[in-house]
């Protein structure tokens, strides 16, 4: 009995020590120094990348012809990238560049160098230096020789730095920025612009001008938008216009200028001077026809006439600005420092070419100094 229990305990050592020496034989080493020495990777040959949310939608897919991946960082520096950047599962912007980087600790990437790309939703052509994704912000940031274009409506923006939201078709230009378009002509430039194309509109809260080159047309103005559906150009603050081929110059502090009809409309009191005429004129509200070369005064209205060193006031004038007729309606009143004369009626027409002027009315007076 007692030789079959010491066999028994012998057997349960034997065994024991067999199983602890067996756990120890193929137990994984661990070395922190060596973790600590090593920096894991790996090669990136013709690989496609894809990074997905916590709701399993796809947010970004990359190509790359070759590259590292740094599994510490989360860190992919990569050459000869292609990338496709998705919102809510939906693809927003695909582009392409000489190299990437590739965070997918930050969900961000970079592409850099003569980067070509096309914003999906308002297909728009972009160009940069070098690109900026965030996924997680929806947000697309870009610098140098950054140019949108839109070819269908022949609308083309360039500047130096590109902020932009194209889930929301929202962009901001800054640094000599220049917005053109070709139908019709027109040139806007500022040092910042935002381009809303969901609602069609550009606009900028920053000093700015406008040109259309082939009328030597020009404006500026302190802030102001153009509506690209309507081509209706609104600017605000300080206005200032200029027409070299008409020899008109503006001051005021609003004006609407629709560009289909060449029409322009001044809704608040303005000042226009003609210096080769050297006729100003002042007036509440008035629109100028710009293909029929008309101005239409409305308000108060104020012509002086350098030259003969008159004045005219009246309710309404209209200056037909090629045959140099200038008629003025209701409430007349006409003086000249020569002879004092002060002449009052109903209508007066002057001829700004002969420098005469005629005054009509039911009850025309007259006074002056012999």
């Amino acid at each position: 009995m007692l030789t079959q229990r010491s066999g028994l305990i012998a057997l349960v050592v034997l065994v024991s020590l067999t199983i602890g020496f067996l756990i120890w034989w193929f137990q994984p080493s661990s070395s922190p120094v060596v973790e600590e020495t090593q920096a894991p990777g790996s090669e990136i040959i013709n690989a496609t990348l894809r990074e997905f949310n916590d709701q399993g939608e796809l947010i970004w897919e990359v190509q790359a012809q070759r590259g590292d991946y740094r599994q510490d960082r989360r860190i992919a520096d990569v050459v000869g990238i292609k990338g496709r950047f998705y919102e809510k599962g939906k693809l927003v912007v695909d582009a392409v560049g000489t190299a990437g980087i590739i965070n997918q600790a930050n969900r961000e990437i970079a592409i850099t160098g003569n980067v070509r790309g096309k914003v999906i939703k308002g297909n728009i052509d972009l160009q940069a230096d070098n690109l900026r994704w965030n996924a997680d912000q929806d947000q697309l940031h870009a610098e140098g020789n950054i140019s949108l274009a839109k070819p269908e409506d022949d609308i083309k923006i360039v500047g130096e730095v590109l902020q932009g939201s194209p889930s929301q078709n929202l962009f901001t230009l800054k640094r000599k920025v220049v917005a053109t378009s070709g139908k019709p002509p027109i040139q806007i430039s500022s040092d910042a612009v935002t381009w809303d194309v969901k609602n069609q509109r550009i606009f900028s809260q920053t000093k700015l001008s406008a040109i259309q080159a082939q009328d030597k047309r020009t404006l500026s103005a302190s802030a102001g938008e153009w509506d690209t559906q309507r081509q209706l150009v609104l600017l605000k603050g300080n206005v200032q216009a200029k027409d070299a081929r008409l020899d008109i110059e503006l001051a005021t502090e609003r004006v609407e200028w629709r560009l289909q009809e060449q029409k322009v409309l001044l809704p608040q009191n303005f000042v226009v001077n003609s210096p080769s005429r050297k006729l100003r004129v002042i007036a509440q509200t008035g629109m100028a026809q710009l293909a029929d070369q008309e101005i239409n005064l409305v308000g108060e209205v104020q012509a002086e006439l350098q030259t003969e060193r008159a004045r005219v006031r009246a309710d309404r004038v209209q200056w037909q600005i090629p045959s140099q007729i200038v008629t003025a309606e209701g409430g007349i009143r006409y003086e000249r420092s020569a002879n004092n004369l002060k002449v009052r009626g109903d209508r007066a027409i002057a001829n700004l070419a002969e420098q005469t002027i005629q005054v009509t009315g039911s009850d025309v007076i007259s006074e002056f100094t012999p």
